[in-house]
């Protein structure tokens, strides 16, 4: 049989602990502060999401793609808590516009720089609009 690994064990460990306080959060907290909760929880499962998919992780996370999809990820959890389907919609539009441009631009220097816009959306349908609604 094979032992599991350190980080594996970890993981559950951190989710028994946390799962008792996420309860008592969702049961009794501010509606506001449940909403802060989920854009940390949405920026917290982008990281991992970057870090696996575009191999972003330290200081290489603070560049253009992850934090536009971080503060995307935020605000469309934001909107949807406020019930703004059209803000949604315009805000997965232009993340996909200005990724798409961005993208071209480094085209020459960066062949796979259209598989980076692809993780993108793919982010947001994946993780940000789940968690949203």
């Amino acid at each position: 049989m094979k032992k599991p690994d350190a980080s594996h064990i970890k993981r559950w460990i951190t989710a028994l602990v946390l799962f008792p306080l996420l309860i008592v959060l969702v049961l009794s907290a501010a509606n506001w502060f449940f909403a802060l909760f989920i854009c940390a929880v949405c920026c917290i499962a982008l990281y991992e999401y970057y870090r696996i998919a575009l191999h972003v992780s330290g200081t290489s996370f603070f560049t253009v793609i992850p934090m536009a999809g971080c503060a995307t990820g935020a605000a469309i959890v934001l909107a949807a808590i406020w019930g703004r389907l059209d803000i949604i919609c315009v805000l997965i539009s232009c993340l996909f516009i200005f990724s798409g441009a961005g993208a071209l631009s480094q085209y020459k220097r960066r062949p796979d720089a259209m598989n980076r816009v692809v993780m993108q959306v793919i982010a947001m349908v994946y993780l940000a609009l789940p968690l949203a609604f």
